[in-house]
């Protein structure tokens, strides 16, 4: 009697699984059927209006939030030099944005077109190959993340505008990367790069500068070192980026070496724990 009833059981529970999937079935049939029909064409895409609605949602919560010293990490805006090709210090710049986000997080690439953008109103050309040029980038090195071209006639007026309109409410960048200016000694040059310093600070963004060149996207350096030389008032910024590059499969290699400079009348015992206090904090 009891296996007849277990049975009896099995066959009822098999018939309505049979029942799900089928109705299951139908009711994707309907679907790609409306879809196929192009009724989007008269209601709207529902799932596009569903992932607005998800994003509106993840933006205003990130936006709300207090951020924890230990979830801070570096939301880029870098700063690319307005060429017609992808040059070897843009380059660079995604190579290192790469590194540092693990082609994850948020990363905006911005450049100033230095055109009148009133007189671009027959002629949008120049802009979206802007902006294809940068896709090209970004598709390149691999790395997530958004577009962002503004047109002024003046480089400088344009990248303090850029400064300021660079992402949307919990997802503004935190951190300005640009690289060392070319000919730097001359006026012009000098006086641009520390206007942007300066316009950093007022929006209080963290500013990284790069000079060199950096290793390619799949070159994974033997060893060596990464060499930070700790500055007391930064906040430990300097640190969490050695290490969040290290964490890259291209510097894992690397050892990190920390120094730092003391005065005589220093206290060398206090600043060893205050730097050891900080490395918790960041969880390094």
């Amino acid at each position: 009697a009891v296996v007849s009833t277990q049975s009896g059981h099995y066959g009822r529970d098999y018939g309505r699984g049979i029942f799900a999937i089928v109705a299951l079935s139908i009711a994707v049939g309907i679907y790609k059927y409306i879809d196929f029909k192009g009724a989007e064409k008269e209601w709207g895409d529902g799932i596009r209006g569903l992932q607005l609605q998800a994003a509106k949602y993840s933006l205003l919560s990130a936006d709300r939030e207090s951020l924890h010293i230990k979830n801070w990490r570096p939301q880029l805006l870098a700063l690319l030099s307005y060429k017609e090709t992808l040059t070897e210090d843009n380059q660079g710049l995604l190579s290192f944005s790469r590194s540092l986000k693990h082609g994850n997080g948020l990363v905006i690439v911005g450049t100033v077109v230095p055109y009148d953008l009133i007189k671009l109103l027959d002629d949008n050309d120049v802009l979206e190959k802007q902006r294809s040029l940068l896709e090209q980038g970004l598709k390149e090195h691999k790395l997530a993340g958004f577009i962002q071209v503004t047109c002024e006639e003046s480089i400088p007026k344009g990248t303090t505008t850029l400064l300021q309109t660079a992402g949307l409410g919990g997802l503004k960048p935190n951190t300005i990367l640009m690289g060392w200016p070319e000919n730097w000694k001359t006026k012009n040059s000098f006086e641009n790069f520390s206007r942007v310093v300066r316009c950093a600070t007022v929006l209080r963004q963290s500013v990284l500068v790069a000079r060199g060149s950096f290793p390619q996207r799949k070159q994974k350096l033997a060893g060596g070192t990464i060499d930070v030389w700790w500055v007391v008032h930064d906040g430990g910024m300097m640190l969490l980026i050695a290490h969040l590059i290290k964490q890259h499969k291209t510097w894992r290699k690397c050892r990190l070496r920390i120094f730092t400079v003391a005065q005589l009348e220093d206290d060398s015992v206090k600043m060893r724990n205050d730097l050891k206090n900080i490395l918790y904090e960041l969880r390094i």
